[in-house]
């Protein structure tokens, strides 16, 4: 056991229940349990400012550096996501960067810059930046559900492309392993 215990808070998006979150947040506090936010960070700053005393660690997830692409897949701009996590580092928040790789969508060397040139801004609070391979797990729930939409189907990127994008991440002297 790496996190020697604690409670990680998610969802969907746990910050779209802030009183809850918060109320959460305060009474693990409150018991010395040690507190992460698994998060997109796409809420309002006051929301995250709110909980911010009472979390120890976000986890963060960053789809795509590209706003136009990120709206595009994603259905959001990701200005919001952004300014978010130099907020949170601003105000000496600690970070987990969860970035998941995905085929057709952010797997690029080019992707990858500008993943490197972001996360040097906030360097600091970054504690680790996991990149998490795209996978199929979740396909035979979503044909469960008899849901009509497309879902988006993909054969999970080669170890060899994961390997080379935590050495491109690695060289920005970021703290990256793959998860």
């Amino acid at each position: 056991d790496e996190s020697n215990g604690g409670v990680t808070i998610s969802g969907g998006e746990c910050l779209c229940q802030p009183e809850f979150t918060l109320g959460l947040l305060k009474s693990c506090k409150e018991h010395g349990i040690h507190t992460a936010v698994d998060t997109t960070g796409f809420v309002k700053w006051e929301v995250i400012a709110s909980i911010l005393p009472y979390t120890d660690l976000f986890l963060y997830d960053l789809k795509c550096m590209d706003s136009a692409l990120h709206k595009q897949v994603i259905g959001v701009p990701n200005e919001l996501i952004l300014e978010n996590a130099k907020k949170i580092a601003a105000v000496g928040g600690r970070l987990w960067i969860r970035i998941p790789v995905i085929p057709l969508f952010n797997k690029s060397e080019a992707h990858f810059r500008q993943y490197a040139a972001f996360l040097c801004e906030i360097k600091d609070s970054i504690e680790m930046v996991q990149l998490l391979p795209y996978h199929t797990m979740g396909l035979s729930k979503y044909e469960r559900l008899l849901r009509k939409e497309k879902i988006f189907v993909a054969e999970p990127p080669a170890d060899a492309l994961m390997e080379a994008r935590c050495k491109q991440l690695a060289s920005y002297g970021l703290p990256v392993r793959i998860h």
